[in-house]
């Protein structure tokens, strides 16, 4: 095993790429890391010992185009990380984290962190974060997204593709991250903001506006 003193501009998704392996086994690597969206430069991360870094641009690449089909997967029994999709690995993450609205006045700090990537920036967990929570996933893997918190501004952003794992979900009044398709044709959408909180809930496809793809 070796070690990686991050840079700047350097994320977990984009070393993993380097050293040509998955985020998930880096993060196993490096079970000392327990928010793969906060990172400071200089500090250093366990990297497999064997590989040799790869482009980063390999990884802009990758993370930017459409797979040439759309692919159909069955709904897993638990949640988890079921893409190579680096924004679907962030939501699932924040997932497993149990992010949710505290009742009353006090408000998740983390809620009010995912509203920071968008131009609202609304200090509370009450304001509709599923925008601010698709916004801040992206942000975390270097992609831009609608710097909005409305859902709507979605609709048009990247380019339009098919039912893709991964997929960036709009609906009226609410986007989420398509995480699978059950076997009877439901999606299951892996968003913010369902159930004030971050979790994978079942949608009809008849009420999907449009999946989007970053462009």
């Amino acid at each position: 095993m070796g070690t990686y003193a991050i840079d700047s501009g350097d994320t977990l998704y984009s070393i993993a790429r380097k050293y040509n392996i998955s985020f998930s086994n880096l993060m196993k690597l490096n079970p000392q890391i327990t928010d793969a969206g906060k990172i400071n430069v200089g500090q250093l991360v366990n990297v497999p010992g064997n590989e040799s870094p790869q482009p980063t641009a390999q990884y802009t690449t990758a993370a930017a185009a459409p797979p040439s089909t759309a692919v159909i997967v069955p709904a897993p029994a638990s949640g988890g990380q079921t893409s190579g999709t680096p924004w679907l690995d962030i939501a699932a993450q924040e997932m497993e984290m149990g992010v949710m609205e505290i009742e009353g006045a006090e408000d998740n700090p983390r809620i009010v962190e995912y509203h920071q990537a968008t131009s609202l920036h609304a200090t509370d967990d009450e304001t509709p974060w599923c925008s601010a929570f698709a916004n801040w996933c992206m942000k975390q893997v270097g992609i831009a997204g609608t710097d909005s918190a409305a859902s709507i501004s979605w609709r048009t952003w990247g380019q339009a593709v098919g039912p893709i794992p991964g997929a960036l979900v709009c609906f009226n009044g609410h986007v989420g991250f398509l995480h699978s398709i059950r076997s009877d044709g439901k999606l299951l959408i892996l968003g913010g903001n369902q159930s004030n909180q971050v979790k994978i809930t079942l949608y009809d496809k008849n009420k999907v506006l449009t999946y989007r793809w970053p462009a």
